[in-house]
C-alpha cells in the first residue's frame, strides 16, 4: 500500500476504511504524528512502533504519520499525505482523531483543541499536555513568540540539539501516555455510555 493522499479535507475518510475497521472488532488507539515538524531523530522509533503493531491489554496501537510532504524514510503504509498548506496536517489529525487517541505535535493550539475532544496530546520532548497545564503552555508560547517578534529574545533554535537522554524522555512519556490511553479506552469499552 502506498501513502494515502487526500486532495481535500472534508472530515470524511474519503472512501478509505477507518483505522478501527482495518482491524475488525479489535479496539484500537491511533498515535497521530504531526510529521512535518517531527524531529528526524524520533522518526525511527515511531516507525518501528508502527511496524510492530503492538497490543496493550487487548487494544491494538496504530501509528499514522500525517504530513504535507512525502517523507521518504516513513513507509507508505503509515504515511498520510495532505495537500500543502497552513495547518493542513493539523486539520486532518483534528478531524480524524478519536477519543483516547494520542497525538504527537509541537503545535500548542492544536494540542489544546485535541484535549477538548478527549484526545491525548504530547510533544516530541515527552511532555504530556493536560487540561491542567495547557493554558500555562500556551501563555508561555505566546509570550516567547511576542519577545522573539519584538527582538527581545533570540529566534527559536533550529536543528537537532537532543541528547540520548532527551530521546529516552520522549520514549518514556509516550509509553506512559499509551498506558494511560489504553486504561481509559478499556473503561469506555467496559462502561459504554447509556443512550
Amino acid at each position: 500500500m502506498n501513502s494515502v493522499s487526500h486532495p481535500e479535507l472534508t472530515g470524511s475518510n474519503l472512501g478509505q476504511p477507518s483505522f478501527s475497521e482495518e482491524h475488525g472488532s479489535d479496539p484500537t488507539i491511533t498515535i497521530w504524528v504531526d510529521a512535518d515538524s517531527l524531529p528526524k531523530d524520533i522518526r525511527p522509533m515511531l516507525i518501528r512502533r508502527a511496524m510492530a503493531k503492538r497490543k496493550y491489554d487487548g487494544v491494538t496501537i496504530l501509528v499514522r504519520f500525517v504530513a504535507s510532504q512525502n517523507l521518504l524514510e516513513i513507509p507508505g503504509d503509515y504515511l498520510i499525505l495532505v495537500q500543502p498548506g497552513e495547518g493542513a496536517a493539523d486539520l486532518y489529525i483534528e478531524t480524524h482523531a478519536e477519543q483516547n487517541d494520542i497525538a504527537i505535535t509541537r503545535d500548542i493550539p492544536l494540542a489544546e483543541r485535541l484535549l477538548a475532544h478527549s484526545v491525548n496530546p504530547m510533544n516530541d520532548r515527552g511532555d504530556i499536555f493536560t487540561a491542567e497545564n495547557i493554558s500555562e503552555r500556551r501563555s508561555l508560547r505566546d509570550a516567547m513568540a511576542y519577545m522573539r517578534d519584538s527582538g527581545i529574545a533570540p529566534p527559536s533554535p533550529k536543528g537537532n540539539l537532543r541528547k540520548p537522554s532527551d530521546i529516552k524522555s520522549f520514549a518514556d512519556g509516550l509509553e506512559k501516555l499509551i498506558v494511560q490511553s489504553v486504561r481509559s479506552k478499556r473503561r469506555c469499552l467496559e462502561n459504554p455510555p447509556r443512550s
